[in-house]
């Protein structure tokens, strides 16, 4: 029963934006068609996970033989799936619904429809990968998520910004099915089959196994947004249409991180050095990302890195239980696998709300630009107050979800400091700093995205003139921010599910654990954090029963000025020059423009960007240099078939060479 729910589930989502293409352009019964498929698939989903975890005893399973010469149908749904599956099917439901307000069919003529059919291809894809037991079917989803991802990328196929974010993402999906193809190929010699997921007899020291981690880490990584992995995320989610920008942060990532978790279960002693390098991929992926964050102007940008900021604390987390497991600490794995995982439920949650937010700001002031933005909280309240939710959620404040799972990830990297003599990964510990210095940048970073965004007076005309969005906007931002409160305040709700995927993923191991409410008292956190939310409230609600009899209304001390104007408020680049200076070895800033000097200067402008140090500092002046050299090479080709022929005879004398050498 429950598979059949989730292959139908599937059907309906990859169908639902069938019927549009079959009317009018002109036409919005299409759109609302398929919102309503897209959202009575993620309810069977919801149905079929209810069941798997109230009554089943083990994992489900469906395993049908198919024409193709390699693999079958073989789909199944455990703990693990569950926790991967929910977020899809939640935000694909919340953003097609979105999508009506954001991108509605009669504004959108020419392309709604391609970006309705994809949006649901996509979400049967996700839901595939995580169910898929069979290589085969595997690749097939994750190609079909890839070109669905790419169509909805580019969705503003006349806006070059778009089109370039495409493709670039397209070669990286497609270096990601490569690398995949490799490891399952190694797979296959490991085992005899192309089943997935199972423990594998190899060691987990034998060059194959090696071999199946490396191009794991690589296929997934670069699907994940790992750094250095990461160069077609930031245009991507910036160019991409909001709500499809949110799919793809909040769940689109986790399909990396689930390839990850998943290869890092098949042995039942991993060796230590795998563990250690997710951990440092991780500290640096998290450190990385959020130091970029903070340095953007573009706030779509600014929510694309913080996104590989929070990626790479889910890794520190699997790296962490992946060592432990290694060693045999399972209070590592505990704290380690449980945050990751609790940590990809809050991503999902909070991401999707602040770019659902940026939505709404885009498409009410026409601008990304946090420089042209301010003031727009009296004119747009219930947007302001929404992303507020979520910039001190996605900051790990309490009593929010995003601290709760970042906690557990401390606990677990602290604990390292207090192993048993001889194992000598204290070292472990000093990913805990690099966890704190991301928060402390984070903070900084949202604080820059709200308080330009929102506050001060207005930088330009786009600002002034913003507008609130409507019922269809608000209500998803509202069910995201209900379900940040909720995790923040009553993590518990969650604890049998984590408990069960770690126990799956740590099957091989036969590890006996503890359970995760012995050693995260989460209800006393619960009661906790509910205190100091109730003690916020309280605060707020006698703030504005005194206010009234209190509020003095006059204009702010104005620093001596008369008439004080937006152009003498922080910017979002002033707001944060001291921490961008001292990052400028890893941010290498491109100045532009003439300095302003002297005791009556003439007009002067000037401009500070911050490419990417790995895609425009690295990789695109690389493959210019390919080109030329390519260019260059022009004139050896020539229609003289004896000039092809010595190239054949000189490849071969080389060779000869070589071996006889």
């Amino acid at each position: 029963m429950v598979m059949d729910l989730i292959v139908l589930a599937t059907l309906l989502a990859a169908g639902s934006g069938v019927p549009g293409l079959l009317m009018s352009r002109r036409s919005s019964v299409g759109e609302w068609i398929a919102v309503g498929l897209i959202v009575t698939a993620a309810l069977m989903g919801f149905g079929a996970i209810g069941y798997q975890l109230a009554f089943a005893t083990a994992p489900a399973g469906l395993s049908e033989p198919w024409s193709l010469p390699w693999g079958r149908f073989a789909i199944g749904l455990n703990a693990i799936g569950m926790v991967f599956l929910t977020p899809i099917l939640c935000i694909a439901s919340l953003g097609a619904i979105y999508g009506l307000a954001y991108w509605p069919q009669a504004f959108h003529r020419r392309n709604g429809r391609k970006l309705r059919l994809c949006w649901g291809l996509l979400t049967a894809a996700m839901m595939m990968i995580v169910v898929a037991r069979d290589a085969v079917l595997f690749l097939m989803a994750w190609e079909v998520m890839g070109l669905a991802t790419f169509f909805l990328i580019s969705t503003k196929d006349d806006d070059v910004g778009a089109t370039d974010s495409g493709w670039i993402y397209l070669v990286a999906a497609h270096v990601s099915v490569l690398a995949l193809m490799g490891m399952f190929a190694l797979l296959r010699v490991a085992t005899g089959s192309f089943a997935l997921w199972s423990v594998l007899p190899t060691s987990s020291s034998s060059v194959l196994a090696t071999g199946i981690f490396i191009l794991g880490v690589l296929g997934f990584g670069l699907k994940a947004g790992f750094m250095p992995l990461h160069v077609w995320l930031p245009g991507a989610h910036a160019n991409a249409p909001s709500h499809v920008s949110a799919f793809l942060s909040g769940v689109g990532l986790a399909m990396g991180v689930f390839g990850v978790v998943m290869v890092s279960a098949q042995w039942a002693t991993p060796p230590i050095w795998w563990g250690g390098l997710l951990v440092v991929l991780g500290a640096g992926t998290s450190l990385g990302g959020i130091i970029f964050a903070m340095a953007q102007s573009d706030y779509k940008r600014l929510l694309a890195y913080s996104s590989v900021e929070n990626i790479g604390i889910v890794l520190m987390g699997i790296g962490l239980a992946v060592v432990g497991r290694a060693v045999g600490q399972p209070l590592w794995i505990l704290l380690g696998l449980g945050g990751a995982l609790l940590h990809i439920l809050n991503h999902s949650l909070f991401k999707p709300l602040l770019f659902f937010g940026a939505g709404n700001v885009l498409h009410a002031t026409g601008t990304r630009e946090i420089q042209m933005l301010g003031g727009i909280a009296h004119r747009m309240p219930r947007t302001a107050g929404l992303m507020a939710i979520g910039s001190a959620a996605i900051c790990g404040l309490p009593p929010l979800n995003g601290f709760i799972s970042e906690w557990m990830i401390y606990l677990g990297l602290f604990n390292c400091a207090v192993v048993p003599a001889g194992l000598r990964l204290t070292w472990l510990t000093l990913a805990a700093p690099a966890l704190a210095v991301a928060g402390a940048l984070a903070l900084a970073a949202f604080v820059k995205l709200f308080g330009m965004t929102f506050l001060g007076l207005p930088r330009s005309l786009h600002a002034a003139e913003a507008h609130e969005a409507g019922i269809l906007a608000i209500a998803p931002m509202w069910v995201l921010a209900f379900g940040c409160v909720v995790l923040g305040l009553a993590p518990v709700l969650v604890l049998g599910l984590l408990e069960r995927a770690i126990a799956r993923w740590d099957a091989a191991a036969f590890v006996q654990r503890p359970s995760l409410a012995a050693v995260e008292p989460l209800q006393k956190m619960s009661l906790i954090l509910g205190g100091l939310a109730a003690a916020l409230l309280l605060g707020v609600w006698l703030v504005y029963r005194i206010r009234p009899r209190m509020a003095v209304v006059n204009a702010t001390w104005g620093c001596g000025y008369g008439a004080p104007t937006s152009r003498m408020q922080y910017s979002g680049g002033s707001f944060v020059r001291m921490l961008t200076d001292a990052y400028r070895a890893i941010l290498w800033p491109r100045r532009s423009g003439a300095n302003v000097i002297g005791f009556a200067p003439e007009a002067a402008s000037a401009s500070v960007e911050f490419p990417d140090t790995v895609l425009d500092r690295g990789l695109l002046p690389g493959l210019r240099m390919v080109g030329w050299l390519a260019g260059r090479a022009r004139p050896l080709q020539s229609q003289a078939v004896g000039r092809y022929l010595l190239y054949v005879l000189v490849a071969l004398v080389v060779l000869l060479v070589t071996a006889v050498w």
